[in-house]
């Protein structure tokens, strides 16, 4: 996927033109797979120049958008919640709706715009991930818009157990998963390979000629030496030519946990 990251520092001045207070804004805008009932995995990594979460109607916007009056007539995004159906998982199917005189994501809840329901009136954490499901065969980009998180790290919500979470990253950087200054993982369980370890999967639209499928990176632990490795290589992800630059900012991943020991995803924010 081509990626498409801008950042601007937006600033007051006082009398002598001294920085009084900054705000970092931007943008970042991924190519969604072409095809009808095409999957993409991708996360919001802004939040609202107000101090809020990112809104879906307003900080996020996809070109040629297809609008309906429900999930089965136009474009949706598919949000996990690992408590729906007695703790089994399931997905929330936010659709665009668009009558032809007023359009927007809507809550299929209420059946309302997502930002007059009470679950999401305060937007979504930046890190939040999303499935964009289309419902056409237009070509799609999506772009979330917004502020930098100011705190010092976002903390991923992870399931209880061994559920899956779907997670990404909560600053508009690149991934890098072996690097501690931008994300900090506790509670892994590490092995020699995918089946014995804990894993992150990524959807790689292009598998399987284009029907799609996962590269699930494992994280290695032979006891003296540990750390995330990519599939193909088996090898330190780094030191992969295909990621030695990190995972593309935007990206959505499931974390896939061994064991239910208690586990935390801590993203850094830039230096």
């Amino acid at each position: 996927m081509k990626k498409l990251i801008a950042l601007a520092a937006v600033a007051t001045c006082g009398a002598a033109l001294a920085v009084e207070s900054a705000n970092i804004v931007g943008y970042n805008t991924t190519d969604l797979t072409t095809g009808k009932g095409k999957l993409s995995m991708v996360g919001g990594s802004f939040t609202s120049v107000s101090g809020a979460g990112f809104q879906m109607n307003g900080d996020m916007t996809v070109s040629n958008i297809k609008g309906g009056s429900g999930a089965s007539d136009a474009d949706t995004l598919l949000m996990w919640d690992p408590t729906k159906f007695g703790g089994a998982g399931g997905y929330t199917t936010f659709y665009y709706y668009d009558d032809g005189s007023e359009a927007g994501w809507c809550d299929p809840a209420t059946d309302d715009y997502v930002e007059k329901s009470d679950t999401y009136k305060n937007g979504f954490p930046a890190g939040s991930a999303f499935w964009f499901n289309a419902i056409d065969t237009a070509t799609k980009t999506i772009t979330f818009s917004g502020a930098i998180e100011d705190a010092d790290y976002v903390e991923a919500p992870l399931a209880n157990g061994k559920q899956l979470s779907m997670i990404a990253n909560a600053y508009p950087v690149a991934l890098k998963l072996n690097d501690s200054t931008n994300v900090a993982f506790t509670g892994l369980k590490g092995g020699s390979g995918a089946s014995d370890s804990d894993t992150l999967l990524m959807w790689d639209s292009s598998k399987f000629g284009g029907a799609g499928g996962y590269t699930t990176f494992y994280y290695y632990d032979d006891g003296s030496e540990k750390g995330w490795c990519d599939p193909a290589t088996d090898d330190w992800v780094e030191n992969s030519d295909a990621y030695k630059n990190g995972l593309p900012a935007g990206m959505g991943l499931w974390f896939n946990p061994l064991s239910a020991t208690s586990h935390t995803i801590q993203f850094k924010k830039p230096l």
